[in-house]
């Protein structure tokens, strides 16, 4: 049905999980054995640290930690900390769907299909935004990134992101100050999260927006993020190039068409149905 989204995903080939290297393992095992201690420092109730301790190891978080801060056990350390913290005081694998539902009912970001290497997409799309509550707007953003974590199939880390900035301009965009705390969050209680980031139909908003948090963006990130210049009804269904932010890409290079609503230039025949997808979103 149209309303219904791609939540399983294809069959593929496995994933070629990167060899680490001995020094690199070593590194993980001792992080990882630091965590009860980060935990522990952090005051909370039994059944709160179990929380952290499961989400720890069940989201390899050692391992993102160590890669986002380029094997650095201090630095990773630190950081991992900082996100132990914030788990504990936001909860955000506690998020009712009653808490963020009003965000979700214009359909300004959903989950749905899978990119050709199997990694879980999201889309968003800032012209149906009409929230005038940023702190739950973030709260949205961060359930969505909460559950494409649990639709991560085996050996799979990271997720592909769409963002639709079609009529989106100066006047209607995302306020500077917003879009830095939600880079905040982000970067450093997401790590290693990002695969690939797909923004069709950027507005000079978006280019000057792009230009101002650019410096605020490690440059491992900024090398996933393509800007394309796509036309939904022509070149993206054609399958053409378009020059992009860091160099040509076509939309279908990354996703296979069956996973791609129409409005993207694929062939899923998608409309967001608050209705009937609001039920299947929870389920996940």
């Amino acid at each position: 049905m149209p309303g219904n989204p791609i939540l399983s995903p294809p069959e593929l080939p496995p994933s070629q999980v990167p060899v680490l290297s001995a020094k690199q393992q070593q590194l993980i095992d001792q992080l990882r054995s630091r965590v009860p201690q980060l935990i522990s420092s952090l005051k909370g109730g039994e059944e709160e640290q179990e929380r952290l301790a499961q989400w720890t190891d069940e989201s390899a978080a050692t391992k993102r930690y160590l890669v986002d801060t380029k094997w650095d056990l201090e630095a990773a350390a630190v950081k991992l900390q900082a996100t132990l913290q914030w788990r504990k005081e936001y909860k955000p694998d506690q998020i009712q769907p009653s808490e963020v539902e009003e965000e979700a009912v214009t359909g300004k970001g959903y989950i749905s299909g899978f990119d050709k290497t199997g990694r879980p997409t999201l889309f968003i799309i800032p012209a149906r935004d009409k929230s005038k509550d940023p702190e739950r707007s973030l709260r949205f953003l961060v359930f969505l990134i909460e559950k494409i974590t649990k639709l991560m199939p085996k050996g799979i880390e990271k997720m592909a992101v769409i963002v639709d900035y079609a009529g989106i301009g100066f006047f209607n965009g995302t306020p500077i100050n917003v879009a830095t705390k939600y880079l905040h969050v982000l970067q450093n209680h997401y790590p290693e999260r990002l695969g690939v980031l797909c923004v069709v139909n950027p507005s000079l908003f978006l280019n000057g927006l792009f230009t101002l948090l650019k410096p605020l963006m490690d440059p491992v990130t900024v090398a996933k993020i393509h800007l394309l210049a796509v036309d939904k009804t022509s070149a993206a269904q054609q399958g053409q190039q378009v020059n992009s932010e860091n160099g040509p890409i076509d939309l279908r290079s990354i996703f296979a068409t069956s996973q791609l609503p129409r409005e993207f230039g694929g062939s899923f025949d998608f409309q967001y149905n608050h209705t009937e997808y609001w039920p299947a979103i929870q389920r996940v």
